[in-house]
């Protein structure tokens, strides 16, 4: 279910091998105004097929379930849409969130598109602890516009029905349809370059991606406040849910992508939009209140005392450490809680004679050493080794926790990649626990000169690193287009 009210903007490529079609789809948007639903049906169609795979995912996927076309899917919803045809991407958001919960739906929980990979999230409709419960009575000025559709006493959406589940369907729904919209921001662009300025269509994408940014804030404040009243009120319904590692990790994979997609790619987008149109000598600002096409004002003031409103909340530290404890929680979670890592105490860290290439690029020599037979490297040389490529990755360090941020590049602090003092070592094991996106993984880790070094093969094996060795030139090679294997 969803409500569209005119509010007020990622672009991550999810990418499907799905097989090329003979439709007129494949030969990419006509860029040309529409002024039938049948022109906006086949415009939308090849605006997914050239730039949003994920939404063409959905939508074929959804076409094929249903033993129709992905033509006649649109339809519905780009006929129920009122307004001008130029309002082309609250039709494609409007047309992905709605199949996307189409999609979602099996009989035994919910289905979910995560990382790649569809992920079924089983669990029990029976025992499930209304929404409403936690959320019915919140006061007055902690609701936001979409508090009476979905978490309002007896709403009918499964937001409020399933819990922390159908939460879960709601976020995941807007992050699909918000990422529609600025997957075709190029759309956007190539359109006014032909046509001239619509401002119907760029008013639609803001309104389209800053109502869904809304969204992110409502349904993360009020999974906390659920997940908050559960632990109080139904503990073995709360610890049901945190030990449900498909659940969990898909919560982690939505907040995570999500905020990305409000602190770094929507505002790089408008800057870009912006500079576009002045470049188009079209006058364009932001105030307080409003997004500024030449004398005709969007309005974003609600929206941001929305936001606001939840930001404020979401300050209280009862809600930062439910957050953190859903992010962050190791999965399972066995009595006693499980150490960072195998490394047994006493080992002694030879300086290791092997070197490594990357992608076919030059031998790197480091700080390394061999531990019980196994090559260890230190973190922060593994993650300057790849960064760049599709295999990189950043970390955070906790307090007890590193956690290893795939895709994200990699900031130097310095002194990475420098060789070692040919010196053997004494090891103890790390203190720390280790997570990849918020779920609990096992490494083994030592800790030298104030360093952790991990074992070169967990790495490789967490982020899917093809390796190779050549034992008489001591050499490895990895291949960040390659699979892992043991």
């Amino acid at each position: 279910m969803k409500k569209r009210i005119l509010s007020l903007v990622l672009v991550a490529i999810l990418v499907f091998a799905l097989t090329p079609q003979t439709s007129a789809a494949s030969e990419g948007p006509t860029f040309a105004p529409a002024t039938t639903v049948e022109q906006r049906i086949d415009e939308i169609k090849r605006m997914a097929d050239k730039y949003s795979h994920t939404s063409k995912y959905i939508l074929e996927s959804q076409a094929s379930s249903k033993a129709t076309t992905v033509d006649g899917l649109i339809s519905r919803w780009v006929r129920g849409t009122k307004g001008s045809f130029n309002d082309i991407f609250s039709q494609l958001a409007t047309s992905v969130h709605e199949e996307y919960h189409g999609f979602q739906f099996v009989a035994a929980g919910s289905r979910q598109l995560v990382d790649n990979r569809e992920t079924t999230i089983s669990y029990s409709r029976s025992s499930i602890v209304k929404t409403e419960n936690a959320t019915g009575n919140l006061p007055e000025n902690k609701r936001t516009f979409r508090w009476d559709t979905y978490v309002s006493p007896n709403a009918a959406a499964s937001s409020n029905v399933y819990g922390a589940y159908g939460l879960l369907d709601e976020l995941s729904a807007y992050y699909y349809d918000c990422r529609a919209v600025t997957d075709c921001v190029e759309y956007l662009l190539e359109y006014i370059n032909k046509n001239g300025f619509s401002h119907e269509l760029v008013s639609g994408y803001f309104t389209s991606t800053v109502n869904d940014v809304v969204a992110f804030h409502e349904f993360t404040y009020w999974t906390l406040e659920y997940l908050l009243y559960l632990k109080e009120h139904h503990p073995s319904n709360y610890n049901a849910i945190m030990d449900n590692a498909q659940y969990r990790d898909s919560f982690v994979y939505f907040h995570n992508n999500f905020s990305k997609m409000e602190e770094d790619v929507l505002p790089k987008n408008k800057e870009m939009i912006f500079n576009y149109l002045r470049g188009k000598g079209i006058g364009v600002r932001e105030t307080a209140d409003a997004i500024w096409l030449g004398d005709i004002g969007i309005g974003t003031d609600v929206y941001k005392n929305d936001i606001a409103i939840i930001k404020n909340v979401m300050r209280e530290a009862k809600y930062l450490g439910m957050l953190n404890e859903l992010l962050l929680r190791p999965s399972p979670a066995p009595s006693p809680p499980p150490t960072s890592t195998s490394a047994p105490a006493g080992q002694t860290a030879t300086p290791s004679a092997w070197t490594v290439s990357v992608d076919g690029g030059a031998a790197i020599a480091c700080d390394a050493y061999s531990i019980g037979g196994n090559n260890y490297f230190k973190f922060r040389d593994l993650a300057m080794m790849l960064n760049g490529t599709d295999k990189q990755f950043d970390f955070e360090v906790g307090a007890a926790i590193i956690n290893l941020l795939s895709g994200n590049a990699y900031t130097p602090v310095g002194g990475e990649l420098a060789p070692g003092d040919g010196q053997s070592r004494a090891t103890a094991p790390s203190r720390y626990h280790f997570a990849l996106d918020g779920k609990a993984v096992e490494l083994t880790a030592y800790v030298m000169g104030g360093n952790n070094y991990v074992r070169l093969r967990d790495v490789l094996r967490l982020l899917d690193v093809g390796v190779g060795f050549d034992t008489a030139k001591r050499e490895i090679y990895l291949d960040t287009l390659k699979p892992y294997a043991d």
